[in-house]
């Protein structure tokens, strides 16, 4: 009997520690506290009352009333109250945090912010275990998602910068809004397009047409040995003369050209027997350059300069010409009136004469 009190005993004390440490009970501290209260009190006290005898009169007596009162008494009780950091109402007393928590996040214990399941940091920010690529933000917890500016177009590629305007040739979208040009190209001063740099740069009559890579003008070819130089080329070979354009050649000095033909004409030595021709200077276009210069008859440097002064002095009489005809036209004008108002007051003193004589 005595073990099964025991039992007894021992259940009865887990059943009231089970009671206490319940999580409803969390937060909840009992404190001492002094309550007024009501109680009734048993008072008595003395009535009197007049009495009359015969021997003695009217006499003044007492007699002693029982009766009840309320009065405010005072004691001291345990009461349950929310824990300091605590508020709500018993047993749901709820954490305090004086400053707000995330909008991912909980006040779990007094002044103190948790993050819910998935979301972590001081801000309760979203959490990818596997981590976000380039361009992505963790937007929800496991999932990325891409930045502000960026795009995929499945869910396999990678985020890339958006780009409203197409970028051009040789140029590629490098930022959200921002073109970029290839590597061997580079954007020009005075514009959007991206040309190629070639360095050493392209010499004269030549351009830079892929990274490091320059092609000559038509009708040029580059020097001996040299990829960015380009030089005229001339059908006949210029003999004697210097080719200064395609199938343009200027001959040396004590040269000139043998005839007016600008595909057959050589560079030949100056003879005094010889008549010279007008100019040292001779065009050896081929077939598509012919139509251009077959009409075109060279003449030298000194009588190119003689006829501009030649034609210069026509102009000049002509002007001066044309300013002599237009002062002879305006003094006959002038002349014309200056006559006619002349003529016009003779008339206007002659009509009164006239009229005084017929009087007499």
């Amino acid at each position: 009997m005595s073990h099964i009190r025991c039992l007894w005993v021992c259940l009865g004390y887990l059943i009231i520690f089970v009671d206490f440490i319940q999580p409803d009970r969390m937060n909840v501290c009992p404190r001492r506290q002094v309550v007024s209260y009501t109680r009734n009190v048993n008072k008595s006290r003395s009535l009197p009352y007049q009495q009359y005898s015969f021997w003695s009169g009217w006499q003044t007596k007492y007699r002693t009333e029982y009766y009840t009162q309320n009065e405010i008494a005072h004691k001291t009780e345990v009461r349950e109250i929310c824990c300091d950091g605590y508020e709500g109402s018993i047993p749901n007393c709820q954490p305090v945090c004086r400053e707000k928590c995330p909008a991912h996040g909980f006040c779990s214990s007094p002044n103190t912010c948790s993050c819910h399941t998935g979301y972590g940091g001081s801000d309760c920010q979203p959490i990818c275990p596997a981590g976000c690529g380039k361009n992505e933000i963790c937007d929800q917890p496991g999932v990325c998602s891409c930045q502000n500016g960026y795009n995929r177009t499945s869910s396999s590629d990678n985020c890339l910068p958006v780009c409203r305007e197409e970028c051009g040739h040789h140029s590629f979208c490098s930022e959200p809004g921002k073109c970029k040009c290839e590597p061997g190209y580079e954007k020009m001063e005075s514009g959007t397009a991206c040309h190629a740099i070639c360095s050493p740069k392209c010499g004269e009559n030549a351009r830079c047409t892929s990274p490091g890579t320059c092609s000559c003008d038509p009708g040029y070819r580059f020097q001996n040995n040299s990829h960015h130089v380009c030089d005229p080329i001339c059908d006949s070979g210029c003999s004697n003369g210097d080719c200064v354009a395609p199938n343009i050649c200027i001959c040396h000095d004590g040269y000139q050209p043998n005839n007016t033909n600008p595909v057959t004409s050589m560079c030949q030595p100056v003879c005094e027997s010889q008549t010279t021709t007008d100019s040292n200077e001779y065009s050896t276009t081929s077939e598509d350059f012919q139509t251009s210069t077959a009409d075109l008859h060279p003449y030298s440097e000194a009588e190119a300069v003689s006829e501009r002064t030649e034609s210069s002095q026509k102009w000049m009489i002509i002007m001066g010409s044309c300013a002599g005809m237009i002062l002879c036209v305006a003094v006959a004008i002038f002349g014309t009136k200056y006559y006619r108002r002349s003529i016009s007051r003779q008339n206007d003193e002659a009509e009164p004469v006239m009229y005084k004589c017929d009087l007499e």
